[in-house]
């Protein structure tokens, strides 16, 4: 999960919607501010959590570059991706821009979550 977790207001709920859409299954969450053991996430160790995940949930709300160079390195990896974004969010790629999935409000990106976890 490639999240804007310091500007986002919402980062906390959204972690706790998807960990509850996945305590059903086999799928283990990792949040780069949320690393295990307190290991900090250098950029040797978040290329190594990006080439050993299978799946990934990218926000690319409130602009941040390093959401957009995580993504970037993941689609070049060809791995299961959903983009996200609050509707209204001025977009700053052009591949797979038709790939984005905007929500309105928490309701919406848990709703999101919800059927993209349910394709996995």
């Amino acid at each position: 999960m490639a999240t804007p977790y310091k500007l986002d207001p919402d980062h906390d709920k959204k972690k706790t919607i998807i960990r509850e859409l996945l305590r059903s299954t086999q799928i283990d969450l990792l949040i780069a501010n949320d690393t295990p053991e307190g290991r900090s996430m250098t950029v040797e160790n978040t290329i190594e959590w990006m080439q050993t995940s299978d799946f990934f949930l990218v926000d690319l709300s409130y602009e941040r570059p390093s959401c957009y160079y995580e993504l970037g390195y993941i689609q070049s990896m060809n791995k299961d991706t959903l983009i996200v974004a609050r509707s209204g969010e001025k977009i700053h790629m052009s591949l797979n821009r038709n790939q984005i999935s905007f929500y309105d409000n928490i309701e919406d990106y848990e709703e999101m979550v919800r059927t993209w976890i349910s394709k996995l």
